[in-house]
């Protein structure tokens, strides 16, 4: 469990979205970004949170893979 104070300090550093311009314009979904180069697709995680199709902010580590 993370404590609080640690998820408050890490807002700040959030991903909510991505921009890497060498695989070309995103593709934004609610919660990942994809990338189409040829035939392949690069899907990157983020730390978005949405609910009926909204975008309600992000959260700490929600999209940190181990």
């Amino acid at each position: 469990m993370v404590p609080e104070s640690r998820m408050r300090e890490e807002l700040s550093g959030t991903l909510s979205e991505t921009n890497m311009p060498g695989l070309g314009e995103p593709i934004r979904g609610k919660v990942r970004d994809s990338y189409r180069r040829g035939d392949r697709r690069v899907i990157v995680t983020t730390d978005r949170v949405s609910a009926f199709d909204r975008l309600l902010g992000t959260v700490p580590f929600k999209g940190q893979v181990c």
